[in-house]
């Protein structure tokens, strides 16, 4: 059993990479994850296109948009490692 290759979760919630069957560092996919958990509560969608982003996150603040492109970034090596304890505090939501 190999977790790094076992596909499981909702598509729409599923990191990139794991969605096309790549290898993947869990901890990054979770990442992924619990940024499409924050754009689905904050905007009632799952992330889509670039232009959606802009569009959906448009009246929240440059914080949540700017943690929001990091976390959802298609490159996982890109993606913030846990945890998150140098992230600035975020304002704004609403």
């Amino acid at each position: 059993f190999d977790d790094q290759q076992t596909l499981c979760g909702s598509y729409g919630y599923m990191a990139p990479e794991i969605a096309h069957g790549e290898w993947h560092d869990g901890k990054k996919a979770d990442i992924w994850s619990a940024g499409a958990i924050l754009y689905r509560m904050l905007t009632c969608r799952l992330p889509g296109t670039q232009e959606q982003f802009n569009s959906d996150l448009a009246r929240h603040s440059p914080q949540v948009r700017d943690l929001l492109q990091r976390v959802l970034t298609l490159d996982p090596e890109q993606r913030p490692s846990p945890p998150f304890t140098r992230f600035k505090t975020i304002r704004g939501f609403a």
